[in-house]
């Protein structure tokens, strides 16, 4: 079953498709209303995924640290705020990929002992609280949908970012792309503009994407390790 957040993102993203223009009976040629509404869709588009993902992103650690304080379990999520907020996330682009790969992956975890919860229980709640306060701090920071962006908040929670759909990973990027367009140009070029019969696609191929990243952020909750 999909949360809330998502069917709202859903909906919000299908609203967005059906606004934009037919596509014109020669490409490439648009007006320039037709360009601003191609702007309008990509900035809000964005903004509604961005949303969706920071908002899901506090949920899910939210509840890892609700069921660490009231319960003292602990899942995959709170070993993870344990640590990896702590770390920055490096800039360079050859140990960002070497990072990717191992940062979020199943078999990538925080190990602790049974022995170690039970003796250490007050010292966890600690550094968990602390690593929580700097996770919304990372989330309020964020200003994208990139993949360099995801790394922060979803691998910090114990998300494999590498298993996402490579069609659903190329999509966030020409969003991303057209989007810093669109808001950092009073006229968005049209050699960035893409087919407008492909946007409908792209909005098709978002909704699928975040739909099973919405799956698997709901399963992070049951998973211990």
């Amino acid at each position: 079953m999909v949360s809330p957040a998502f069917k709202s993102l859903d909906v919000r993203l299908r609203y967005l498709s059906s606004n934009l223009p037919p596509a014109p009976a020669t490409p490439g040629r648009l007006t320039d209303v037709e360009k601003d509404t191609v702007a309008a869709y990509a900035v809000m588009t964005s903004a509604a995924c961005e949303q969706f993902m920071e908002d899901r992103c506090i949920q899910i650690a939210d509840d890892a640290v609700k069921l660490y304080n009231d319960k003292s379990k602990i899942n995959r999520v709170a070993k993870h705020l344990c640590l990896l907020p702590f770390v920055e996330v490096t800039k360079h682009e050859k140990d960002f990929a070497t990072l990717t790969a191992v940062i979020g992956s199943p078999g990538f975890g925080i190990a602790m002992s049974k022995a170690f919860k039970t003796s250490a229980a007050v010292e966890i709640a600690d550094v968990l609280n602390a690593g929580y306060k700097r996770y919304k701090q990372a989330v309020n920071r964020n200003h994208g949908i990139a993949f360099k962006y995801q790394l922060k908040l979803l691998a910090m929670i114990g998300v494999d970012i590498n298993a996402f759909d490579p069609t659903f990973k190329s999509r966030i990027e020409q969003l991303s792309a057209l989007r810093g367009e669109a808001a950092h140009r009073s006229i968005v070029a049209a050699t960035t503009i893409p087919a407008l019969a492909d946007l409908p696609i792209w909005t098709t191929d978002l909704i699928v994407g975040y739909k099973s990243l919405d799956k698997v952020l709901s399963k992070l909750r049951n998973i211990a390790t």
